[in-house]
């Protein structure tokens, strides 16, 4: 996938291995949790980095990836 814009993760959590935050256009932004990230997979709606409400697979039309694209886990 290529997304428009800069996509950096930071430091592992100890709990899950998922990085604490990633940044998206020199924004940081906290990782949702093991859970909130399990409903995205499930639910066929998710978040963008940037909070935006797209398909778990998308990106928008910014080129922001979903939480899920953004952590490899699709």
């Amino acid at each position: 996938m290529i997304y428009q814009g800069s996509l950096e993760r930071g430091p592992a959590r100890d709990s899950d291995g998922f990085p604490k935050w990633i940044e998206w256009k020199g924004v940081q932004y906290q990782t949702p949790d093991h859970d909130i990230l399990h409903g995205f997979a499930f639910d066929g709606i998710a978040e963008a980095v940037d909070g935006t409400r797209i398909e778990p697979d998308g990106i928008t039309c910014e080129g922001c990836p979903s939480w899920l694209l953004a952590l490899g886990l699709i």
